[in-house]
């Protein structure tokens, strides 16, 4: 996985027909959340000092040089979809919005360009 934020049931890296080697498919997993995606750590939220602090404690022993495993379970996926596609149509809000300000720019300069014209030309009539 070249991505850690991709989401992992949409990973397009992985062929449905080859395994996911994220996928444990045996079902030890304790409470059910994790879907059967291996995990060697579990996140906890603990408060220091009154300033909230998230922790990755081992649940099995961790060879030296294994990468941490973690899951950060289904509602955080659905929330990072839900995200993305809130920050497209943000990104496309602000592109639109852009283009009406430029527009509207624009549409002042020409006006200013001929204020500019006509007050010339009065200029030059009263010499």
């Amino acid at each position: 996985r070249t991505n850690v934020m991709t989401d992992p049931d949409d990973d397009p890296e992985i062929n449905s027909d080859q395994e996911d080697d994220d996928i444990d498919r045996s079902d030890n997993s304790d409470n059910g959340d994790n879907q059967g995606r291996k995990q060697n750590v579990k996140f906890y939220e603990v408060l220091v000092n009154n300033w909230p602090r998230v922790f990755a404690v081992a649940i099995c022993d961790i060879p030296p040089n294994e990468e941490l495993l973690g899951d950060y379970g289904c509602d955080f996926w659905a929330n990072f979809r839900l995200m993305m596609r809130r920050r497209a149509q943000l990104d496309e809000i602000k592109a639109r919005i852009n283009n009406e300000w430029e527009m509207k720019y624009d549409a002042l300069q020409t006006e200013n360009e001929e204020l500019k014209s006509q007050i010339e030309k009065l200029r030059k009539s009263k010499d």
